[in-house]
């Protein structure tokens, strides 16, 4: 038998494990470690900064304005039970804030006012062709401010939001379907902090009392030189749905000696728009004379008729340019120089 001699103080390594992986384990509990408490303090500190950021929503709240459905609000019948139709507007701060002071302002084509025939709603006007009335969650209209827009408003600090009621009146009138706009403005009370938000919504007011009747309005065509005809566009909405005569008025401007349309072709006239045609084109015939004189224009407005409102523009005019040579200025000069009796005496004629 072989033996071998070893010290004690340094036991050979056991089976199957070697020397150098032993000694590396201790490293690597320690990498470990080291890691993880590294990893726990960036958590910690990324918290503690976040915690110092103020949060945006609650520092700059935005007011802003909205409504169930606005793609159509249908008329009232103007008279009870169904004075009018009813549609929820509400405008609401994203964060609490005590000053949360806003600005309603209206525009479209419909008319704000309080119905006569609506008690309810406050004192009444004579004014029974408004379209319609925002009322306040206390039941009364908004009061008007300066231009297009209310006095100051406010959104409550609960429950963040503010209820209007759009009230819709209505008549026996066939007319075009109108539009409510409601936005929002800053209020001389509203903070710096506050934002108010651009949006706007928009009522359709839809006619429902049979088809109106086409609203007419004239364009001008470009400027033409004298002989020719000077053009003029009249348009329908919505287009007529028989042959519809509208009347016109062609008159020109005759300042300076200006004449570039015969008197025939001056006065009353009328245009015929085809059924189911949105326009139709008017022309004025201008003279080609031999007479120098200013540029001048002819006009055209639409005059009162049957079966049609007057729309704007109402009237257009064509500029009507001139194109013949001035006349010649003549001049005389003498020959200066005095003259013994005689003697001819010499002039200078000139055309200029």
């Amino acid at each position: 038998m072989i033996r071998t001699s070893h010290d004690s103080s340094n036991p050979p390594p056991p089976p199957h494990v070697h020397a150098s992986h032993r000694q590396n384990v201790p490293a690597k509990r320690n990498g470990l470690l080291s890691a993880f408490v590294f990893a726990a303090l960036l958590a910690w500190l990324t918290f503690w900064f976040l915690s110092l950021v103020p949060d945006a929503a609650a520092q700059n709240p935005e007011i802003s304005i909205g409504a169930l459905s606005t793609a159509s609000a249908m008329e009232g019948d103007g008279v009870s039970p169904n004075l009018y139709t009813d549609h929820d507007v509400t405008v609401s701060i994203s964060a609490s804030n005590t000053s949360a002071f806003f600005l309603m302002c209206f525009g479209g084509t419909a008319t704000r006012g309080t119905h006569p025939n609506d008690p309810e709603a406050g004192p009444s006007n004579t004014d029974a062709s408004v379209d319609y009335q925002l009322i306040d969650d206390a039941g009364l209209p908004v009061a008007s401010g300066s231009g297009n827009c209310s006095r100051t408003l406010s959104v409550p600090t609960s429950p963040l939001s503010k209820e209007f009621d759009l009230r819709v009146y209505g008549d026996a009138t066939a007319e075009q379907d109108e539009t409510v706009i409601l936005s929002l403005a800053r209020a001389s009370l509203t903070p710096s902090d506050v934002a108010i938000s651009s949006g706007e919504v928009t009522f359709t007011i839809t006619n429902d009392d049979g088809t109106p009747s086409p609203v007419i309005t004239i364009t001008g065509g470009s400027a033409v030189t004298e002989g020719a005809a000077a053009t003029f566009t009249v348009s329908a909405s919505p287009a007529p749905t028989a042959n519809l005569s509208v009347s016109l008025t062609v008159s020109e401007n005759t300042a300076s000696g200006r004449d570039f349309v015969a008197s025939s072709n001056e006065g009353n006239k009328t245009v015929t728009i085809l059924a189911n045609a949105s326009s139709a084109t008017y022309s004025v015939a201008t003279a080609d004379d031999s007479a120098d004189e200013p540029n001048g224009s002819v006009t055209v407005a639409v005059a009162t008729g049957s079966g049609y409102t007057i729309g704007s523009p109402s009237s257009a005019s064509v500029t009507v340019n001139d194109n013949d040579d001035p006349l010649p200025e003549i001049t005389i000069s003498s020959g200066g120089a005095a003259i013994t009796e005689g003697a001819s005496a010499s002039f200078t004629v000139t055309a200029d």
